[in-house]
């Protein structure tokens, strides 16, 4: 019986040159944003943070969301209203007349909730 030969290692230094197909840096960005994003989102009571998770975070509009909880889409798009409400305070923002908070930074409208029927829509609190 024949022993193998040991296999030879090529040169390293040639994959030096070959970028990644991740971005490991912004991966570890985005991986504390969403952490510090949830504990955020955990400080709220129970109703409000399922209703934020499920409308912002993962997108559902209120029937769907609604569906999910058990609850009726109303209630849903209601405690997601206060629920981004307390996020704000927590986060400092005081979205004023002049769109700006309470450091002078812009507010940013959060996208994918829409406004409440009979508001008028303003600045609210800036995506987390």
């Amino acid at each position: 019986m024949r022993g193998r030969r040991p296999a030879t290692g090529g040169d390293e230094t040639e994959l030096a040159d070959k970028p990644a197909d991740s971005d490991t840096a912004g991966e570890a960005l985005e991986a504390l944003a969403t952490g510090d994003t949830m504990h955020l989102i955990a400080q709220l009571p129970q109703d409000q943070a399922e209703a934020v998770v499920l409308r912002v975070v993962v997108g559902l509009d209120a029937k769907s969301a609604a569906d999910t909880l058990g609850k009726r889409p109303g209630a849903v798009r209601t405690a997601a209203h206060r629920g981004l409400k307390k996020l704000a305070e927590l986060l400092g923002v005081d979205g004023g007349p002049d769109g700006q908070d309470g450091i002078g930074t812009a507010v940013v409208p959060l996208d994918g909730v829409p406004p409440q029927r009979g508001r008028v829509p303003g600045p609210v609190a800036p995506a987390v």
